[in-house]
């Protein structure tokens, strides 16, 4: 066997035994070593349809960690995710976010491979908002800048383990005498839907790490802070307004 021929089978190999799949009643799950926003990997659900065809659908993942992630899906961004989607030959249901493709048995290996390829590029989007070509939300930057004018060192869009997700990525990490987490709540859509999200992440984080401690900041002047703040105060060990006097004293003192 030629060596080309004998790298492409033990790639395969590989991974197939990475590859996990879950039959079910009406198709199976299929769990992907390629990895998306949050540290997740890509799933696909396939469904049985009437006629011999199959469904298949992200059930609303890539695009939903992705707006977890803190990036809007909508405007430039959602240009670019149905560009994507175009060029790989499948469909977004507008109203669910599911990525998603009809066709026949005899189809289904282009089509898995489209939807993982679809997946990864679409998760990649969240890479180019850590890179800096998407904005740095302003109440991150005032974070940044109180760590820098401290001189406490920090990384960002760090990625923390929870109990139940493997990965959660945050705005700061540091370990300045004690493990430590900053996160910003903030943005303009679908306020509700994010904070429910960072509720459990928080909880999911601390449960992973009870000696983690947790900073979460709020924009003073978001009024759909307040009805929901207390979602994230019964999770975070503190709670400041991005108001430079009070987040410095609570960025450097832990117990304030």
């Amino acid at each position: 066997m030629k060596i080309g021929e004998e790298i492409i089978n033990q790639y395969l190999d590989a991974l197939r035994e990475k590859i996990v799949c879950e039959e079910t009643d009406h198709g199976a799950i299929i769990s992907l070593p390629f990895y998306i926003t949050g540290g997740h990997s890509v799933e696909v659900t396939v469904r049985e349809k009437q006629h011999g065809y199959l469904l298949f659908t992200d059930e609303s993942q890539t695009i939903g960690d992705l707006f977890l992630s803190g990036l809007a899906t909508g405007g430039r961004t959602g240009a670019i995710i149905r560009k994507v989607v175009g060029e790989h030959e499948i469909q977004i249901d507008e109203e669910t976010s599911e990525i998603k493709a009809v066709g026949q048995m005899s189809q289904a290996g282009d089509i898995l491979h489209n939807m993982i390829l679809a997946a990864v590029k679409i998760g990649g989007l969240e890479i180019l908002k850590r890179a800096n070509l998407y904005p740095v939300p302003k109440i991150v930057r005032q974070v940044r800048r109180i760590l820098k004018e401290e001189k406490v060192q920090y990384h960002s869009n760090y990625m923390v383990p929870g109990k139940e997700s493997p990965k959660i990525r945050v705005d700061i990490f540091s370990q300045n005498g004690v493990d430590r987490v900053i996160q910003t709540m903030d943005r303009e859509r679908d306020f509700g839907t994010y904070i429910d999200a960072w509720a459990f992440r928080l909880h999911d984080m601390k449960m992973a790490n009870k000696k983690l401690h947790i900073l979460a900041v709020y924009n003073p002047d978001n009024a759909d802070w307040y009805p929901l703040s207390h979602l994230i105060e019964g999770r975070a060990d503190k709670v400041a307004p991005a108001q430079d006097d009070q987040l410095r004293r609570a960025i450097l003192d832990p117990n304030y």
